[in-house]
This record gives C-alpha cells, sequence and structure tokens, in this order.
C-alpha cells in the first residue's frame, strides 16, 4: 500500500512539472497582470453581460488560456485511462 501511495505521489509531483501545468499558470499569470482583462472577468461575475462575456472570450490571452486548460484535460483523460488500465490488470478476473 505504501508503495502505491509513494507510486502516486509521483504521479503528481511529474504532473506539475508537465509543460501543460506550467504553462497555464505562466498564463494565468499573465492574465492576473493584465488590468483591463482582469476588471472585465470580475465584472462578468458580478452582471453576467453577454457582451462583457464575448469580449473576455475574444481576448487573445484569454483564448490561449484556455486552449492550454483543454490541453490539461487532455493530459488528466490520458492519465486516467492509464490508471484504468492499472486497476484492471490488479483486479480478480472471474
Amino acid at each position: 500500500m505504501n508503495e502505491l501511495i509513494e507510486k502516486v505521489e509521483k504521479l503528481k509531483k511529474s504532473i506539475d512539472k508537465t509543460t501543460e501545468v506550467q504553462e497555464l499558470v505562466r498564463l494565468n499569470n499573465e492574465i492576473l497582470k493584465d488590468k483591463e482583462l482582469l476588471a472585465k472577468i470580475k465584472e462578468y461575475q458580478i452582471t453576467q453581460d453577454e457582451k462583457l462575456k464575448k469580449d473576455i472570450i475574444k481576448h487573445p490571452l484569454f483564448l490561449k488560456y484556455k486552449e492550454k486548460e483543454t490541453d490539461l484535460n487532455i493530459l488528466i483523460l490520458k492519465i486516467n485511462q492509464e490508471l484504468k488500465k492499472l486497476k484492471d490488470k490488479g483486479s480478480c478476473q472471474k
């Protein structure tokens, strides 16, 4: 059991080092520095204005962020597939 926990911890650390995660963190920091975009996002959270939403979605920085977010989700799906294969190999077959 301890060996499994150690392997999961190593996996989590290796995910943190992936380009997908690092790029997502970098883009998030850029968004936080972009006062105009950040103000629009905060205003949208309050008003739910569709015009504002369209402005946010069109922003190049936001588009890059969403693209990297998608890449990370794909990576997570791949990892889940591999974990399922490992789980299936370890279960009893009838």
